[in-house]
Protein backbone atom coordinates (compact mmCIF):
# COMPACT_ATOMS: atom_id res chain seq x y z
CA UNK A 1 0.00 0.00 0.00
CA UNK A 2 2.26 3.07 1.45
CA UNK A 3 5.99 1.94 1.18
CA UNK A 4 7.97 3.13 4.40
CA UNK A 5 9.74 5.89 3.00
CA UNK A 6 6.60 7.31 2.10
CA UNK A 7 5.32 7.13 5.72
CA UNK A 8 8.99 8.31 7.06
CA UNK A 9 8.37 11.32 4.99
CA UNK A 10 4.69 12.43 5.59
CA UNK A 11 5.54 11.73 9.86
CA UNK A 12 8.99 14.37 9.39
CA UNK A 13 6.59 16.82 7.31
CA UNK A 14 3.44 16.61 10.02
CA UNK A 15 6.53 16.84 12.69
CA UNK A 16 7.88 19.89 11.02
CA UNK A 17 4.49 21.98 10.84
CA UNK A 18 4.09 21.01 14.40
CA UNK A 19 7.25 22.53 15.33
CA UNK A 20 6.73 25.87 12.85
CA UNK A 21 3.35 26.37 14.90
CA UNK A 22 4.63 25.52 18.21
CA UNK A 23 6.87 28.70 18.36
CA UNK A 24 4.23 31.74 18.19
CA UNK A 25 3.33 33.47 20.79
CA UNK A 26 0.40 33.48 23.15
CA UNK A 27 -2.05 35.58 22.40
CA UNK A 28 -4.35 37.69 24.84
CA UNK A 29 -6.77 36.19 27.14
CA UNK A 30 -9.56 34.33 24.89
CA UNK A 31 -12.77 36.59 26.38
CA UNK A 32 -11.58 39.31 24.16
CA UNK A 33 -11.30 37.44 20.96
CA UNK A 34 -13.78 36.82 18.14
CA UNK A 35 -14.84 33.14 16.84
CA UNK A 36 -15.97 30.06 17.90
CA UNK A 37 -16.82 28.71 20.98
CA UNK A 38 -15.68 25.51 23.58
CA UNK A 39 -18.20 25.27 26.18
CA UNK A 40 -15.65 24.03 29.30
CA UNK A 41 -17.11 22.64 32.83
CA UNK A 42 -15.50 21.78 36.33
CA UNK A 43 -17.24 18.45 36.60
CA UNK A 44 -18.25 15.79 34.05
CA UNK A 45 -20.58 15.38 31.54
CA UNK A 46 -20.66 19.23 31.21
CA UNK A 47 -22.25 19.85 34.52
CA UNK A 48 -21.09 22.06 37.71
CA UNK A 49 -19.91 25.70 36.74
CA UNK A 50 -19.36 26.37 33.05
CA UNK A 51 -18.63 28.33 30.45
CA UNK A 52 -17.92 29.02 26.71
CA UNK A 53 -14.49 30.37 26.05
CA UNK A 54 -13.71 32.17 22.61
CA UNK A 55 -11.12 30.80 20.48
CA UNK A 56 -9.17 31.98 17.30
CA UNK A 57 -8.34 29.23 14.68
CA UNK A 58 -4.66 28.47 15.06
CA UNK A 59 -4.07 30.64 18.13
CA UNK A 60 -2.41 29.17 21.45
CA UNK A 61 -5.17 30.58 23.75
CA UNK A 62 -4.29 30.70 27.99
CA UNK A 63 -7.18 28.92 29.62
CA UNK A 64 -9.50 31.83 31.41
CA UNK A 65 -8.48 31.83 35.31
CA UNK A 66 -11.66 30.02 36.71
CA UNK A 67 -10.69 26.65 34.52
CA UNK A 68 -6.71 27.00 34.43
CA UNK A 69 -6.28 23.16 36.37
CA UNK A 70 -9.62 22.85 37.13
CA UNK A 71 -11.20 21.84 33.94
CA UNK A 72 -12.97 18.10 33.93
CA UNK A 73 -15.26 18.04 30.71
CA UNK A 74 -15.53 20.05 27.26
CA UNK A 75 -17.46 20.55 24.39
CA UNK A 76 -15.58 21.23 21.00
CA UNK A 77 -17.64 22.67 18.35
CA UNK A 78 -18.65 20.32 15.53
CA UNK A 79 -15.74 20.83 12.66
CA UNK A 80 -12.81 21.29 14.86
CA UNK A 81 -10.41 19.94 16.47
CA UNK A 82 -8.45 21.32 19.88
CA UNK A 83 -5.15 20.19 21.74
CA UNK A 84 -4.92 20.97 25.38
CA UNK A 85 -1.67 21.47 26.99
CA UNK A 86 -0.53 20.86 30.62
CA UNK A 87 2.69 23.76 31.75
CA UNK A 88 2.80 21.69 34.50
CA UNK A 89 5.35 19.85 32.71
CA UNK A 90 7.71 23.22 32.36
CA UNK A 91 7.15 23.97 28.60
CA UNK A 92 9.23 26.06 27.57
CA UNK A 93 7.55 27.47 24.63
CA UNK A 94 3.46 28.15 25.07
CA UNK A 95 1.50 25.15 23.57
CA UNK A 96 4.54 23.11 22.84
CA UNK A 97 3.57 19.30 21.92
CA UNK A 98 7.21 18.52 22.30
CA UNK A 99 7.94 19.97 25.58
CA UNK A 100 4.53 19.74 26.79
CA UNK A 101 2.47 17.05 27.63
CA UNK A 102 -1.07 17.73 25.73
CA UNK A 103 -4.38 15.70 24.44
CA UNK A 104 -6.08 16.05 21.31
CA UNK A 105 -9.86 16.39 21.29
CA UNK A 106 -11.95 16.48 18.24
CA UNK A 107 -16.16 17.44 18.03
CA UNK A 108 -17.67 16.64 20.28
CA UNK A 109 -15.26 16.83 23.16
CA UNK A 110 -14.99 15.08 25.91
CA UNK A 111 -17.41 14.19 28.84
CA UNK A 112 -14.74 13.75 31.54
CA UNK A 113 -10.66 14.26 30.74
CA UNK A 114 -10.00 11.71 33.20
CA UNK A 115 -10.80 9.13 30.12
CA UNK A 116 -7.75 11.01 28.99
CA UNK A 117 -5.61 11.36 31.80
CA UNK A 118 -6.30 15.06 31.42
CA UNK A 119 -8.53 15.97 34.32
CA UNK A 120 -7.86 19.26 36.38
CA UNK A 121 -4.38 19.91 34.29
CA UNK A 122 -5.19 22.29 31.50
CA UNK A 123 -3.26 25.64 31.40
CA UNK A 124 -3.71 26.67 27.29
CA UNK A 125 -5.30 25.30 24.49
CA UNK A 126 -5.42 25.46 20.69
CA UNK A 127 -8.10 24.69 17.84
CA UNK A 128 -7.79 24.12 14.37
CA UNK A 129 -10.76 23.62 11.87
CA UNK A 130 -11.09 20.27 10.19
CA UNK A 131 -10.97 20.31 6.48
CA UNK A 132 -14.67 19.85 5.12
Amino acid sequence: MFSTRFISLLVASVAASVLAKANTTTAPSPETLPGDTLTVCVDPNLSGQCDTVAFVEGVCLNMPATYVNTMTSVRVPPGWACTFYDLRSNATVACDPITGFNTLLLAPGSPDLRLQHFDDVVDQFRCHQLCA
